[in-house]
This record gives structure tokens, sequence and C-alpha cells, in this order.
């Protein structure tokens, strides 16, 4: 009785289990094995999870790249103004090592025509960060021993299936289009900025080349990547930060620096064949907007919008037109009256040191 009571029990055991990888596989929420087989919505907030199993298992022939100011983009809106099938690629924080394992993983089995990529001045002004630490390796390499990692992973069974159930029962119903889309979890607005921002002690203004040395060491990653792929064009922005971000860097001293990274960076990519550079930062009717800005840096949807349309409406700025470009931004930055700014608005946290 015993020895049947243990085989009844083995069997079920295996059963529960077979069960469960079962039910991953086939519902696959990190997109590990392929692109989605059932109507279920998706998980929208696990990029470092899933841009891996994006990258390998599905269809697109472009990709949009880069950090949190770049998640709110739909990748539709590409496939509309480009003519083309976008998948896209966010870090939260994200880093070039992350940005260059995700891009190696694409270029394996797919044929890239284009890549949009959001080149964020935080990352610009310091050195580059090429650790890969926080993608989880089973979810990014082709060892299919450690896919228990994945198929047994009680966050993956019990969060993930979960949330992705509750929502196709209850709502909202978020798309593929929607991945890793983030505005509906944040407030927006002035008061929203202010509530993060802590107005630095003014510091004398320093050179213009205090970011020369992280510059030159980002576009040694940066640059041989481009001209490795000549077969792909690359559209580079620079991501509108708002006018709170400007009087940071102003009062800290380094406002000429940062726009002398700004203008390197975009000379240096702009000497490529297939690259194409857009400085979208110094339209004052958009980064002086604070209601589209959460924080200093992350802008609404309407601006991602806007920033699609805009490179979708030229071939970008030449060799020529960047330092007129920046010099547009450098007058604003210096010239805006931010007084009366923080006078309508005052900064919550204290002054940065």
């Amino acid at each position: 009785m015993y020895r049947k009571f243990s085989i009844s029990f083995l069997c079920l055991f295996l059963a529960l289990l077979l069960g469960c990888g079962a039910l991953v596989y086939v519902i696959d929420p990190m997109f590990h094995y392929h692109a989605p087989w059932t109507s279920l919505p998706p998980v929208t907030t696990d990029e470092r999870h899933q841009v891996g199993g994006i990258a390998e298992n599905f269809d697109y022939d472009s990709i949009l790249i880069g950090t949190s100011v770049t998640a709110n983009f739909r990748a539709s809106w590409f496939d509309e103004a480009f003519s083309c099938k976008t998948a896209k690629f966010t870090f939260p924080g994200g880093n070039f090592g992350e940005f260059i394992k995700a891009l190696d993983m694409a270029y394996e089995d797919h044929e890239i025509q284009r890549v949009f990529w959001g080149l964020d001045t935080n990352l610009l002004t310091a050195f580059p960060q090429e650790s890969t630490e926080l993608l989880p390796d089973y979810l990014y390499n082709d060892n299919p021993w450690d896919d228990v990692e994945y198929l047994y992973n009680k966050d993956v069974l019990f969060r993930q299936i979960v949330s992705m159930l509750y929502a196709f029962r209850w709502g909202p119903v978020p798309t593929v289009d929607d991945l890793f889309a983030w505005e509906n979890r944040y407030e927006w607005g002035p008061q929203a900025v202010m509530k993060v921002y802590g107005r630095p002690e003014p510091t004398p203004m320093m050179g213009s080349d205090i970011f020369s040395a992280e510059t030159s060491a980002n576009f040694q990653i940066i640059l041989p990547y481009v001209q490795a792929h000549p077969e792909t064009e690359f559209y580079f922005f620079i991501p509108p930060y708002s006018i709170v971000f400007w009087d940071r860097v102003y009062r800290r001293g380094t406002l000429e620096g940062t726009l002398s990274a700004q203008e390197a960076a975009l000379q240096a990519l702009a000497q490529c064949d297939n690259v194409h550079v857009y400085y979208p930062c110094a339209e004052e009717e958009v980064i002086c907007d604070l209601e589209q800005y959460t924080d200093p840096i992350h802008y609404s949807p309407k601006v991602n919008q806007w920033i699609t349309e805009k490179m979708a409406s030229s071939s970008g700025l030449t060799p020529q037109e960047i330092p007129q470009a920046v010099e547009e931004m450098r007058q604003l930055a210096w010239n805006y009256p931010y007084e009366e700014l923080f006078a309508l608005y005052p900064p919550q946290l204290p002054p940065e040191t």
C-alpha cells in the first residue's frame, strides 16, 4: 500500500511539474520560446526579462532602443511613419552593454534595416557602463538546461501569468504595442516635476571640455558598432529633457560641458554615411511645457509621438547645421527666466549639494 501511494504521489508530482512547465511554455510571458500564441494581454513591465525573447522571436526589420525616456514610444508609430516592422528594446537606466547585447541578438537572426536610438545626455556625460549583470543569463543564452530557472520560476507562475489572466478578465488590457510604456503609473505636470527636484546651489561655470573623456569613451563603443553595420540606417536622437534639467546643469556649472558633449556626439555620428541625427532639445514649446513631464527628464507619450513625426519628416541634421541647433539650446538655457518658473512652482526637495 505504501509503495502504491508513493508511486501515485510521484506520478502526481511529475504531472504537476510537467503541467507547470507546459503552462509557462505555452503562455511564455517573457517571449523566451515564441511570440505570443494566445490572446492574453502581455506583461509590459519586465524589460530586462523580455527583451532577449523579443530580439530572438519577434518578426521585425527595425529596432527602437534606449532607456526609460524611450519607453513611451509605440512601435506602431515607427511602422506607420517608416513603413517598417519595429521591435522595442528599452531598458530603464540602461547602459551600452545592455544595448549592444540586445542588438547583437537581433542581428543574429534578422536583417535590420533601421535602428532608432535614443542617446541620453546622462549617458553621454558619464563613463560607459558595459555590465549586463542585470540581464538574466538563462533568458539570453542558448543553453536549454538552465531554462528550468524560467519554466519553474515562482515569479513567472504566480505573478506574471496571474497578472495576464487578471488583465484579460478585468482589464485594463495592454497590447504588445504597449510593451514597457509606463505613462499611466506616474503623475504629470509642474507639481509632479517639482516634487522630485531640489535646486542646486549656484556653482561657477566650468569649461566646455569637462565631459570630453566621457564622451570619447562612449563613442569608442557606439561608432565601431555603427560602422560594422553599413547595411543598417541608424537614427540617433538626443531626448529632450525639460527646462528644469537645464536649470540643474546651469546651476551646477556643467551647462557648457553638457552642450559640448551633445554637439560632439552629433558631429561624430553625422560623419557616418548610414546615420541620421536629430536634436529635438531646443524646442521651447516642448521642453518648457512641464505638463508633458513627470520629472526633469522624463516626458509624456505626446512628446514621444512628436519626436517620431520629426524624425519621419526630415533626414536629420547635417554637420553644418549642428552648431546652430546646439546654439539655440545654449541661448535658451542661458536666458530662460528660471526665477519666474520657480516662483510659481517651488522645488519640493532640499537644494542639491
